[in-house]
């Protein structure tokens, strides 16, 4: 039997084949399982469902005061804004002759032009005729006649009366004030208080609105410079138009009782 022939030393160093190694395999028990594959979690986005975000408490409380504060102050902003802006309004009214009865201090005088009127209504326009004057009989309401200085009489108008028309010059002085009686009137109606007042001792000027187009207005012909329109003989004017007007609206039914006087500087 034949047997098989071993290769030769030089074979098996020969640089062209390498040296023969023999590969040695583990046996199966040695050989270790692979690693298990975790798979990553997918990562969520902010809008995902189901997500929670915890905000702690104090910085909810800080963050709600930090809103309230922000209405707060922008509240109070808009209110001194719209403040100044009404003063300067009033002002320039004040300024131009056009003042109303708002209760805005005169710039001259630094007083209020119509102390304690703030509740007071505009006087209503009437068209109807004047109510036929009587003259009122001496009671204890009734004011008493005054005599007073000598006026014009002017288109058949009583003495101490002025009525601002045509050719007839304005007798207010500017610069001075003077007490608005009634400032939205027709003018068959300011006639007629106008010459009511005069006949009890409060001598007056009629004259077109500076307040209302088309209407006309009543005014004292006793005008105050700077601050004297709040001064004893200004409020005791004041006391005797009312008393007047008192008279003037219950008895012969006048359409106003003169309470809303005011005082306005004509320029």
């Amino acid at each position: 039997m034949a047997t098989k022939r071993a290769k030769p030393l030089y074979e098996m160093i020969d640089p062209r084949t390498g040296p023969v190694t023999r590969s040695v395999r583990p046996s199966a028990g040695n050989v270790a399982p692979p690693p298990p594959r975790v798979e990553a979690p997918p990562e969520e986005g902010w809008l995902s469902p189901g997500r929670a975000v915890r905000v702690p408490v104090g910085y909810a409380l800080v963050a709600g005061a930090v809103c309230v504060a922000l209405i707060v102050g922008a509240f109070v902003l808009g209110y001194i804004v719209r403040t100044k802006e009404f003063e300067r309004e009033r002002l320039a009214e004040v300024e131009n002759g056009t003042a109303t009865r708002s209760g805005i201090a005169d710039p001259i005088a630094g007083a209020d032009l119509n102390q304690g009127l703030l509740g007071a209504k505009p006087e209503p326009i009437r068209t109807n005729p004047a109510p036929k004057l009587i003259e009122p009989k001496p009671t204890a309401n009734a004011p008493a006649r005054v005599p007073t200085a000598a006026t014009p009489v002017v288109s058949g108008m009583v003495s101490g009366m002025t009525l601002v028309e045509g050719e007839v010059a304005n007798p207010l002085e500017p610069g001075l004030n003077y007490f608005v009686v009634a400032s939205i009137l027709g003018k068959d109606d300011a006639v007629a208080a106008a010459k009511f007042l005069a006949e009890n001792g409060v001598a007056t000027v009629v004259m077109p609105s500076r307040f209302s187009s088309g209407s006309w207005m009543v005014t004292t012909r006793q005008g105050f410079a700077g601050g004297e329109h709040n001064g004893p003989e200004a409020s005791a004017l004041k006391a005797k138009i009312e008393q007047v007007g008192r008279v003037y609206q219950q008895d012969h039914r006048g359409p106003t009782n003169f309470r809303g006087a005011y005082a306005w500087k004509y320029q």
